[in-house]
């Protein structure tokens, strides 16, 4: 594997996981928010 090989795979692999954790904050922030509207209704 030459070095460009692993520099654009270490690129896209970096891109990839940041993205995945930018969806997972934003799907647990909403769901958060969906939750504070039920706050207080037991």
């Amino acid at each position: 594997m030459s070095v460009l090989q692993r520099y654009i795979a270490k690129t896209i692999l970096a891109s990839t996981i940041l993205v995945l954790l930018v969806l997972l904050g934003l799907y647990t922030f909403m769901d958060f928010i969906t939750e504070l509207d039920d706050l207080g209704k037991g």
